[in-house]
């Protein structure tokens, strides 16, 4: 019997709902989390991914919104601010990725280095007025790859930042970020 009331847990199993494509589920478990932790943009982050995924725009968009003014330094929010105005404002989703390179490369961040190149690489193609492939959409894969095709399966495009995620909210709440 899981304690309804662990925040933590709830946080946890909402990423882990996200990453496996259950995005109803991981809506909920970060609306339980939301009010625990009204300044954790990633609480606000997974959820408009989820309502993007789903195809809910204007849900995706307030919700990046809130993960923005919540934590305005998480190079993340700018990262899901352009996946969800890509297709409708490619100014904006620019100048987010460049925000997102910005802010991990400022001294203390920490470097996610095969995300940083593939960011670069999503800015250049949105420069040229291409949309990039969904790289981050949980199941996503190149077209005609899958798992078998892989000499290492642990090479996929850009495994999720699951830990990180998980880290940030151990620190956000020993640390008193709300």
């Amino acid at each position: 019997q899981r304690d309804k009331d662990d925040v933590v847990a709830q946080f946890v199993q909402g990423v882990a709902h996200f990453y496996d494509g259950e995005f109803e589920p991981a809506i909920a478990a970060m609306k339980h989390v939301e009010p625990h932790a009204p300044h954790e943009g990633r609480v606000y982050i997974y959820q408009a991914m989820a309502h993007f995924w789903l195809g809910h725009q204007k849900e995706a968009e307030n919700l990046v919104t809130r993960a923005r003014e919540a934590n305005p330094h998480d190079p993340d929010v700018y990262y899901c601010h352009s996946q969800i105005h890509r297709r409708h404002d490619i100014d904006a989703a620019i100048e987010s990725l460049e925000r997102y390179i910005a802010l991990s490369a400022s001294p203390g961040a920490l470097q996610f280095k095969k995300k940083t190149k593939r960011v670069r690489k999503e800015l250049e193609s949105l420069k040229k007025g291409e949309i990039p492939p969904d790289w981050d959409r949980p199941g996503y894969r190149p077209p005609g790859q899958t798992i078998e095709s892989l000499s290492d399966p642990f090479q996929l495009p850009d495994p999720p930042v699951f830990f990180g995620a998980i880290a940030a909210l151990i620190a956000g709440l020993f640390l008193g970020w709300w």
